[in-house]
């Protein structure tokens, strides 16, 4: 098979890391019927160049279910091959999903994974008044939070404009997708 740009979907916008001028984007995509090592082949991502740069991190799940890795784009030139390399991290790497049912507007989650690079939280129930948005924060994982935890926050918006305060109805249903250093 090859790429195909409908399957390709940027989740969201990185923060810059410590030692770098310019942030990164995280984006999902379903290989369908090629493997992670196929979607890792020099040229594979030619065809979204215009929307690559190198350091972005790509969640590529392959054509089964235990087929899934993260790439980093290495090169993505005006010309010639966009290029990845698949990160495999210090022992590291692991990939942890999960759905918690939020308790209040600060929940900690535990992913059973060692310290966390990363985590995607969405809602799975629809926004209603008290709970419209939520948010994940890996914190430092040395104790606020815990490694392996991540922090649940979940919002809502003030009646009076746009800003965000802490949500006042639970039990709402949060898919999770956790990443391991």
């Amino acid at each position: 098979m090859s790429f195909a740009e409908t399957q390709l979907s940027k989740v969201a916008e990185l923060k810059p890391a410590p030692s770098a001028k310019n942030g990164r984007q995280l984006w999902h995509y379903e290989g369908v019927a090629d493997t992670v090592a196929a979607a890792a082949a020099a040229g594979y991502f030619n065809d979204a160049r215009g929307l690559l740069k190198v350091g972005d991190r790509i969640v590529v799940v392959g054509d089964s279910a235990t087929d899934y890795g993260i790439l980093t784009v290495t090169a993505a030139p005006a010309t010639g091959n966009v290029t990845t390399a698949i990160i495999t991290g210090g022992g590291g790497g692991r990939i942890a999903r999960g759905q918690h049912t939020t308790v209040d507007e600060n929940d900690t989650v535990a992913t059973g994974l060692g310290a966390l690079a990363g985590v995607i939280v969405s809602l799975n129930d629809d926004p209603v008044d008290g709970a419209m948005y939520v948010t994940g924060n890996i914190g430092d994982q040395a104790g606020a939070p815990a490694a392996g935890s991540f922090l649940l926050k979940s919002w809502k918006n003030t009646d009076a404009d746009a800003t965000h305060v802490a949500a006042t109805t639970f039990s709402l249903k949060v898919n999770w997708i956790a990443f391991e250093a």
